[in-house]
């Protein structure tokens, strides 16, 4: 039973709890939901195709959201969904026609429907995580109508080089579509200019229910959601205003927070990297999140870290298909843990987790 695992820190009098979980389930700001909660209450809260007061300022959010979106990513077309995980389906299932391209170590949400539609390959990447440019290149052909890549890898954090990947396929392929899982990159990366970009309010802290994906106004996708009539095109279902309006918030408030979340990253990972048992997955480049292995079975490790206050995860499926891809073996692709260090996480906060990861990790049982 999960409740016999559920040991608050404070109980045993060791006052600092520490959330590092924040790629599989970010915790939002305060000021962010205030502003959800405002607009599920006090404004906003009409529907945004009807020209009254509440519902004006429900489309104010999107009109707003669509012109930042304009200056973060591209001139183009911003279609409101539920997550980047529909915004990843929805686009890679319109794009029927041609062979398909992706990254090996892609989220489930671009590997499983590539899966699904056919006539798919995977390009390799190294060690990291980064897609081998060489290997993209020897699969360009003109059967290739979509290539989907990531911007930043959601286990470990490995960056990829988007503008030398859309310039091989550019010039190889000129015709194929590019699109980018932006999802786990966005604010701290730059994203170059594409076919298609999604990204997921979560992973920006703000609230579940909140995404976007971004695409050239001259693309055409198909219908997959049919309902009542809407503002947008490609999605019927409703918008969800008081999520955006948060997503809103968190672009505005999040942009320039990176550099001190990065210290605190390699702040970690400089200390772990002397542990005999413990070993980075995650390269120098990552911004925001520590993978590593460890010898030893890594779920009575998370109970553990827990019950002290340090609450972290493995992220992705029970034997990582990231890991594997990059070439671990299935030992080590099993018993790993992702950290993501938010821009709210203190230092105080960081140097208490750390010491009781030092402690406890080292005696994982093999």
């Amino acid at each position: 039973m999960i409740s016999e695992h559920v040991v608050s820190n404070k109980e045993e009098g060791l006052g600092l709890e520490v959330y590092l979980d924040n790629e599989a389930s970010p915790k939002i700001p305060k000021e962010v939901a205030l502003v959800v909660y405002s607009y599920m209450t006090e404004r906003g809260y009409g529907n945004p195709s009807v020209p009254h007061k509440p519902g004006l300022e429900a489309f104010e959010v999107l009109y707003n959201l669509q012109e930042v979106l304009n200056r973060e990513l591209f001139e183009g077309i911003a279609l409101f969904l539920p997550g980047g995980t529909e915004a990843n389906n929805l686009f890679l299932r319109s794009i029927r026609k041609g062979k398909l391209l992706v990254g090996a170590v892609e989220h489930e949400s671009i590997l499983y429907p590539a899966r699904k539609l056919g006539n798919y390959e995977m390009i390799p990447v190294d060690e990291y995580g980064h897609i081998q440019i060489d290997q993209l290149e020897a699969l360009l052909n003109k059967e290739v109508k979509l290539v989907s890549v990531q911007l930043v890898n959601q286990e470990l954090g490995s960056i990829n080089d988007i503008e030398a990947i859309r310039d091989v396929v550019r010039d190889k392929v000129p015709d194929a579509i590019i699109h980018v899982d932006a999802c786990d990159g966005f604010l701290r990366v730059k994203v170059p200019e594409v076919d298609a970009v999604t990204i997921s309010g979560s992973k920006i802290y703000a609230p579940r229910g909140s995404g976007v994906l971004m695409i050239r106004e001259d693309l055409e996708l198909l219908n997959f959601i049919e309902g009542s009539s809407s503002l947008q095109d490609y999605w019927k279902g409703g918008i969800n205003i008081p999520a955006l309006a948060g997503m809103l918030k968190s672009v505005e408030a999040h942009r320039d927070v990176w550099s001190e979340v990065k210290k605190m990253k390699d702040y970690i990972a400089n200390e772990l990297s002397e542990e005999e048992k413990i070993f980075l997955n995650s390269p120098e480049e990552s911004i925001d999140t520590l993978n590593f292995s460890i010898m030893g079975k890594v779920e009575p490790i998370i109970i553990e870290l827990s019950k002290r206050g340090v609450y972290v995860s493995k992220v992705g499926e029970d034997i990582s298909h990231v890991l594997k891809a990059t070439g671990k073996d299935e030992y080590l692709a099993k018993n790993r843990i992702t950290l993501r260090i938010s821009p709210f996480n203190t230092w105080e906060e960081i140097r208490y987790a750390l010491s009781v990861m030092l402690d406890v990790l080292p005696k994982a049982n093999l």
